[in-house]
């Protein structure tokens, strides 16, 4: 006999840049926002594109940034994955047909935790995710202190405008954040296949013991 588990996940936005004063990336287009406020670009729940967005034109030369995120709301539950979002575009400067760059990092380290992917097209923005189950830091899983109080981690992203060619390509972000993938606390008993959370209006917190 045992409570019911199932999966449930939660988002973790930017809320601070790591580096105000923006050595790491320093570049902001179609915003008013200053160094010290360019996580406010890629913050929204609902990417705006070009309207807020941050870009790298150092050509193959790669660049990284680093947030730090919401504290999550959440700190029971066993952690299965943590999936990076990135919504970017290579924005086409020639005819090359090596395009922009990106993978998501932890740390002030600047770990990486997944391989480069190539934006899909030209001018047209795409989201691409990377799917985590151990933290890259310690190779093993990740907890909620990865997440929440002062010890909790930086997370980000290094991207490269090109691969080769310095002068044809500008890589441009709008969007990032991380989605964790949890075991949620028992909410009941299965007895039978069935979940039982009350029996004559009491709480079950256990069936012959178990």
């Amino acid at each position: 006999m045992e409570g019911i588990k199932k999966m449930a996940t939660i988002t973790l936005r930017p809320i601070d840049a790591y580096d105000d004063a923006g050595t790491l990336f320093t570049h902001i287009k179609f915003s008013s926002i200053t160094i010290a406020n360019r996580w406010q670009v890629v913050d929204e729940a609902v990417a705006d594109d070009n309207t807020t967005a941050m870009y790298n034109d150092n050509g193959s030369t790669a660049g990284s940034e680093l947030w730090e995120l919401t504290d999550s709301s959440i700190t029971a539950g066993i952690i299965s994955k943590v999936t990076f979002y990135i919504r970017h575009t290579t924005i086409g400067r020639g005819t090359s047909t090596y395009r922009a760059r990106a993978k998501p990092i932890v740390g002030t380290s600047l770990t990486d935790a997944g391989s480069y992917i190539n934006t899909t097209s030209l001018d047209t923005f795409n989201t691409q995710a990377w799917e985590v189950t151990n933290n890259p830091l310690t190779s093993s899983a990740w907890v909620w202190a990865n997440f929440v109080g002062v010890n909790k981690l930086y997370f980000g992203y290094t991207g490269q405008a090109s691969q080769t060619n310095s002068s044809k390509y500008l890589h441009q972000i709008t969007q990032y954040y991380i989605t964790i993938t949890y075991v949620a606390p028992s909410t009941g008993i299965n007895f039978n296949d069935a979940t039982c959370t009350k029996i004559n209006g009491a709480t079950l917190t256990s069936l012959n013991g178990t």
